[in-house]
């Protein structure tokens, strides 16, 4: 549509996107000029000062590279949820900040980031650690803030890496791969 048609179009009290409000004829011209050149100088202005999904991102991983529970938990929304898919989600800022505080305080970790991406809104990570356990995190950022956190890890393999596995549960896990007749 050219401009001089849609120009027709507005000042015939016809809205051309579910956004906008029709005006009275009177002011049509005057709010189309000055609220695009708002709208767009608004938009340049809060894009400029935003920080990037990427950005947060990489505060996340040297926070939790140095095992810092509050600089870590600073990062996420009030009502965020992180949902390691190993694990039942944790839902909200306190809840996240203690299970940090218990991970950090019985599990050494370390993040190596691999490959980093940013589509939209999203920050995505494939990991790893010097032992070799690999993973993959996606972070939704609004704001500023995480406010939905999703990650991917073989748990078996961290709690072996850890130490945490016992001969018992050696044995469980054993049992578990051993074939069955069928009944």
């Amino acid at each position: 549509m050219s401009f001089a048609s849609r120009w027709d179009a507005k000042l015939n009290g016809v809205c051309l996107f579910s956004t906008e409000r029709c005006i009275p004829n009177g002011m049509r011209r005057m709010a189309y000029l000055y609220g695009n050149f708002f709208k767009i100088n608004l938009n340049k202005l809060l894009k400029k000062n935003m920080t990037k999904p990427i950005e947060v991102l990489e505060k996340w991983i040297a926070a939790f590279n140095n095992a810092d529970v509050e600089a870590i938990s600073a990062l996420y929304a009030d009502d965020a949820i992180n949902h390691q898919v190993a694990n039942e989600p944790v839902i909200g800022k306190p809840a996240i900040r203690k299970m940090f505080a218990d991970e950090f305080a019985s599990a050494e970790m370390t993040c190596i980031p691999e490959n980093i991406f940013q589509d939209g809104e999203w920050a995505i990570m494939e990991w790893r650690d010097p032992s070799g356990l690999r993973g993959c995190g996606f972070f939704q950022v609004r704001d500023e803030k995480i406010v939905f956190q999703r990650g991917y890890w073989d748990k078996l393999s961290f709690l072996k890496l850890q130490g945490f596995l016992t001969e018992k549960s050696n044995e469980a896990e054993k049992f578990a791969k051993t074939p069955r007749k069928s009944v």
